[in-house]
Order: structure tokens, then sequence, then C-alpha cells
């Protein structure tokens, strides 16, 4: 399934790899990943496996992951507040301690949608799943760390960055 006929499915379908360890749920304005897990990541000195780019699978939804890095947002801070029209970004909160609060908004229509992501596993079909969010071109996201504890968040970018496609956007 490609990124245009995943978009004209109807709000809250579920699309599987073919391996099922990957979940898209598609929502108004972002896409939900869940990925199947391995281990216990809720034990800190465990480690754990999670299936995130399965490449006959999420690359034709989100594209070719061109840069993957990793932000630290201090307790109280706020990132991001911007949207780009040349990419879509992937996002991943690691720490179990500091989930982020994200706030998405279609500039074009002012639909809005506002969540918690936290590095804890969602219980699915007897399987724990980590989940990570796509946000599509054009939306714009705000992330905030509510705690005083540092929250980590790997994020993975479908095109280069380009200073001339951050829009910035107040929230």
């Amino acid at each position: 399934m490609s990124a245009e006929e995943f978009q004209s499915l109807p709000i809250d379908s579920i699309a599987r790899s073919e391996d099922g360890k990957m979940l898209i749920v598609k929502r108004k304005l972002y896409w939900d990943i869940l990925c199947a897990t391995c281990g216990n990541p809720d034990n800190p000195q465990g480690r754990y496996l999670c299936i995130t780019y399965n490449e006959n699978y999420l690359s034709r939804v989100f594209g070719t992951a061109v840069n993957s890095y990793t932000n630290y947002v201090t307790g109280g801070d706020t990132i991001a507040k911007h949207f780009h029209k040349k990419f879509r970004e992937l996002f991943r909160v690691e720490s179990l301690t500091s989930p982020l609060l994200v706030t998405l908004k279609d500039p074009a229509t002012s639909e809005r949608a506002e969540f918690e992501l936290d590095g804890r596993l969602i219980e699915f079909e007897s399987k724990k799943w980590l989940r990570e969010i796509i946000v599509p071109e054009g939306i714009a996201h705000k992330l905030h760390n509510p705690n005083s504890n540092v929250a980590v968040i790997a994020v993975t970018t479908s095109g280069q960055h380009d200073t001339d496609d951050v829009f910035s956007f107040e929230m």
C-alpha cells in the first residue's frame, strides 16, 4: 500500500505489515505506528527490541528514512512549533519517566489533536507494542515536556532538513 492509498482510507483504518510486526493506524492529523517488541522495556536494566523500520512496509507509507536523530527535551520546555511542506516526521519517545504532550494542528483547516506520547508499551492482541507517530507534511506540531525529568525523543524524517522548509506556527 502506498502513502497515497493509505491517505485515502477512512479514519481509524488499520494496515498491517506482512510479517505482523507492525501496525499503522490512520488518525485524522497523524498516523499511529505500533511496533511489536521483544523483551521488557519497563525494566530499566532489561533490553528490548522494537521493529521500527520494515523496508517493505513502512517505507511505502513513510518514504525513505533520510535523517535520524535524538532530541532531549528538558523539564518544562517546548520544542518544534512548526511544520514542513516537503517531508514527514516520525516520533518515538524513548524515556519511560517523561512522556511528551503532543499538539498537532492543520494550519489549513484549524483541526487540532492533543495527546500524550510516552515510551511505555501498549497491550494489543496479546502482544506488547511500542507506539510511534508519523506527522504528515503540512501538519504543525508542538512537543511539550510537562515533567522535571528530561524526555528523550527519537526523530526520523523522510527528507533532508532545509531551513526554508521550517514554517513557524504558534499553537
